[in-house]
């Protein structure tokens, strides 16, 4: 673990062009795509097998492109409340 200054500190913050902030905006972007891709492996695998339905490749391409877009809205949503609220 590296160790920052009061300075380096103050740096970041006045430069909003630094790479540390640019990796925060996109934050949300991960949020969701995690998101999506964890509700396509309960939801759109774990949950049909469950029930012993049979998971044909048409399924399975629209369930994960629905919890693809499903997942970046939900994280665009949670980016949108933090900024809104004064979070960012």
């Amino acid at each position: 673990m590296s160790k920052t200054s009061a300075s380096d500190h103050a740096a970041i913050h006045e430069n909003p062009k630094s790479n540390n902030t640019d990796s925060t905006h996109r934050v949300w972007l991960f949020q969701g795509l995690f998101w999506g891709v964890m509700m396509f492996v309960f939801m759109g695998i774990l949950h049909p097998l469950s029930e012993g339905t049979v998971l044909t490749t048409k399924r399975l391409v629209f369930s994960f492109i629905f919890w693809m877009v499903g997942g970046l809205a939900f994280g665009f949503l949670l980016k949108a409340i933090q900024v809104k609220w004064g979070k960012k």
